[in-house]
């Protein structure tokens, strides 16, 4: 069975900067707020901790338009991802963050519950 891709967008009210929102998407201790217990980087490699498990993650790309795409580097499908893209409206000044993400099929509502859950941690963290 092939992953799926998934892209869900979230609306964020804020008047916190792109630039100070954007340390939560791709720095250690941003990630390390919302997104996992703990977070290592070491030359373009992630190291997630939760509890007791860990899992790594190979960064593909970064630019400065604020989106950063990972590839866990135990998923034997190459060509999938999860990234993290940050936009703001400059008319009604919302941020959108829009999460792509790959699951199989019968996983699909099980992943949009993950990140809804995370988001809610993310929202929290950063007084949203």
């Amino acid at each position: 069975m092939t992953k799926e891709k998934i892209s869900h967008e979230y609306n964020l009210r804020t008047t916190i900067s792109l630039t100070h929102m954007w340390q939560y998407f791709h720095t250690e201790d941003g990630l390390g707020t919302w997104f996992a217990d703990k977070v290592i980087s070491k030359n373009g490699i992630y190291e997630f901790f939760w509890g007791n498990t860990s899992q790594k993650a190979k960064i593909l790309h970064k630019t400065q338009q604020f989106s950063v795409r990972f590839h866990w580097i135990d998923d034997e499908e190459e060509t999938t991802y999860f990234q993290f893209k940050l936009e703001r409206d400059d008319i009604t000044n919302v941020v959108t963050l829009t999460i792509t993400d790959f699951s199989y099929p019968d996983e699909r509502e099980d992943t949009i519950q993950l990140w809804n859950t995370q988001l809610e941690k993310l929202r929290r963290t950063i007084g949203l």
